[in-house]
């Protein structure tokens, strides 16, 4: 008969010991004493954070007998939420046959209040979850008496005030030294390296994350395959692959429409090594037209980017179902690793399928190129199989404690986001608040014209929005106009205005000039201003050369960040430049918003601006003359 002196429990349950029959796998319980000192905190705490029994259960105060149900399967600790919740753990290790409680999870189950005081007496503590829910108050100091705790988790709550020194105690806290994630799959895979893959199949909305149960790693996804029929980002082929001995890995990936980001969450620092697994799928390498599609992304660790136009089938020297490899060696400085495969609108977008394009990845892991403080009990083949897997989220206590603030803002934001709303911010990943008068929805449905009725929504008519793009008005294939003037003027790029040749970097012209306006405040031309402010392109050159770019700003606006401000201002004077190749694309564009990639520093001027400014000298000298001839 097999025993463990160990077991997770859920609502009234605090089992001490277990055994299990071989032949039967049942789980007995034995009768056994347990401290009614850390059975009594234990019911304080559930009833001060308003976790009633469910009907047929109550507390078990004396701690004797144990009953009810148990389990011996570490894995509820993993899964987000898990499936025990609240769940506790025992420790009956103690020579004189007396269990304490060394782990608490009350996870995203809305309890209320402050953190109850109670839990000073649950000493043993080595595991304190209390992650997801609206514990308000300070963070009291005596957290700082539970020195045993080696993982603790208190974000997405309401928590307020300062974080007390007592917290310096806790010198058990762990840092995870390695994670690895096996993309698309269900179920953890043990790699050639020893590594644990754990599952990632978590459906990830268009612009969402998901992070893991033992909260050592998240990942997030925007964007959304509008032309995809089923519109999945979980790939999966029961097949061989060639180029490698760990088939399982690569029979799975997922894919995203625009930005997949994987993250290390609480790494001991140190250099790293990043290794990343791609296989391509479904773009054969046959003799049809299916072989002709191109997957192409771009691939940043840290901020770095490592591969620019990087193309999986390329890479497998043009063959699919082949493994790719990179590795990259990384420094991790604030306990955080990010890994971001961003598609940058190149290669193909429609084979084999409507909405086959973007970043795709079958497994990743980060290894330390140092040794360890501490080793993470869950992620070897070996360590797998013995008892207690703690999952670590941060290295040090005030770490762990400074995140609170920003994961709370971030999670009540998302609390209050529709899906229809989270699904209009997708593409960028940045919710703004849009409102639009009724003059404007006329405008730009053409006066409500039938030929732009979707159909009826829920609240009305529904209708499509005229593109606002000059390059739509005409044929994909007509690259000059000589019949008519379209657009409005102050928008219009130079090669339109003066030769009629429209590419896709007029309308990036366009944005530039509706980025500026935006930030001043005011149209692009203004006869109420002076002289040398009513051109706003050439008001805000002549900032910019002075150094004092932000003056551009709108006077209205009480505060703002100064280098967001920069920065868009930036990429304003980079869409507005004279000749269409020294513009970005629209997808850089939107890139270098959102801080995906850096913005030049150099900006060019445009020779428009300078002519202008020529003229406006020329004028001036003549009004000059002018003046002193009639004195």
């Amino acid at each position: 008969m097999a025993s463990c002196s160990w077991c997770y429990c859920f609502v009234s349950l605090y089992l001490p010991e277990l055994s299990k029959h071989r032949g039967q796998g049942q789980i007995q319980l034995k009768v056994c004493p347990v401290c009614s000192q850390n059975a009594a905190a234990l019911n304080a705490v559930l009833v001060t954070l308003g976790q009633t029994a469910s009907p047929g259960w109550k507390w078990n105060v004396s701690g004797d007998p144990c009953s009810n149900t148990a389990t011996n399967d570490t894995s509820i600790v993993h899964v987000n939420p898990p499936n025990f919740n609240p769940n506790f753990m025992c420790d009956c290790t103690d020579q004189n046959n007396i269990c304490h409680i060394t782990g608490l999870t009350i996870n995203e189950l809305n309890a209320v209040g402050p953190i109850p005081e109670e839990l000073r007496n649950l000493r043993h503590l080595t595991n304190l979850n209390l992650w997801g829910n609206y514990l308000t108050g300070p963070l009291p100091s005596f957290l700082g008496e539970l020195t045993a705790l080696q993982y603790l988790s208190l974000s997405v709550n309401a928590l307020s005030g300062s974080v007390p020194k007592e917290l310096g105690n806790l010198t058990n806290l762990m840092n995870s030294s390695s994670f690895a994630v096996n993309c698309g799959s269900t179920r953890s895979i043990a790699g050639s390296d020893s590594s644990m893959y754990s599952p990632d199949n978590a459906n990830i909305e268009h612009a969402s994350y998901y992070v893991a149960g033992a909260r050592t790693w998240g990942v997030s996804n925007v964007g959304k395959f509008v032309a995809a029929p089923s519109g999945t980002e979980i790939l999966s082929k029961s097949r061989q692959f060639q180029n490698t001995t760990e088939q399982e890995l690569f029979q799975t990936g997922r894919m995203s429409p625009s930005s997949l980001r994987y993250y290390g969450i609480g790494l001991e620092n140190g250099n790293y090594t990043v290794t990343l697994k791609f296989a391509e799928m479904d773009i054969e390498h046959s003799q049809t037209w299916k072989s002709v599609g191109r997957r192409v992304f771009d691939i940043y660790v840290q901020g770095e980017r490592k591969e620019q136009n990087f193309d999986i089938k390329k890479a497998a020297g043009g063959k699919s179902y082949t493994a790719v490899e990179k590795q990259y060696t990384v420094p991790v400085t604030r306990n955080f690793l990010e890994i971001h495969l961003f598609w940058a609108g190149k290669g193909t977008c429609c084979i084999p399928t409507p909405g086959y394009y973007g970043p795709s990845i079958s497994a990743l892991s980060a290894t330390p190129d140092f040794k360890p403080t501490v080793c993470n009990a869950a992620q070897t083949k070996r360590t797998s199989k013995t008892g207690v897997a703690v999952g670590v989220v941060v290295g040090a206590a005030v770490l762990g404690l400074v995140v609170l603030s920003g994961l709370y803002v971030l999670r009540q934001k998302s609390r209050k986001l529709s899906l229809d709303k989270r699904e209009l911010y997708s593409f960028v990943g940045r919710p703004n608040v849009f409102s639009y008068s009724y003059g404007e929805l006329r405008t730009a449905s053409e006066n409500f014209n039938s030929t732009n009725l979707l159909g009826e929504g829920g609240y009305g008519a529904v209708y499509k929005i005229s593109d606002f793009g000059l390059a739509k008005l005409y044929d994909d294939k007509k690259t000059h106009v000589s019949t008519k003037v379209a657009s409005t003027f102050g928008y219009l790029a130079p090669e339109y205005a003066m030769r009629g040749h429209v590419t896709e970097k007029v309308d990036v012209f366009a944005f530039g000039v509706v980025i500026l306006e935006a930030i001043a405040g005011r149209p692009n031309y203004d006869d109420r201003l002076d002289e040398d402010r009513a051109y706003l392109l050439e008001w805000v050159w002549q900032l910019y050369e002075e150094g004092r770019p932000l003056d551009v700003v709108d006077p209205s606006l009480m505060e703002f960040v100064s280098d967001e401000v920069l920065r868009a201002i930036r990429v304003g004077l980079l869409c507005i430049q004279s000749s269409p190749r020294q513009r970005p694309s629209m997808s850089k564009v939107v890139s270098m918003l959102t801080e995906d990639i850096e913005v030049p520093e150099a900006v060019t001027k445009p020779s428009y601006v300078t002519e202008w400014q020529a003229s406006s000298s020329k004028r001036e000298v003549a009004r000059w003359a002018c003046r002193h001839r009639r004195t």
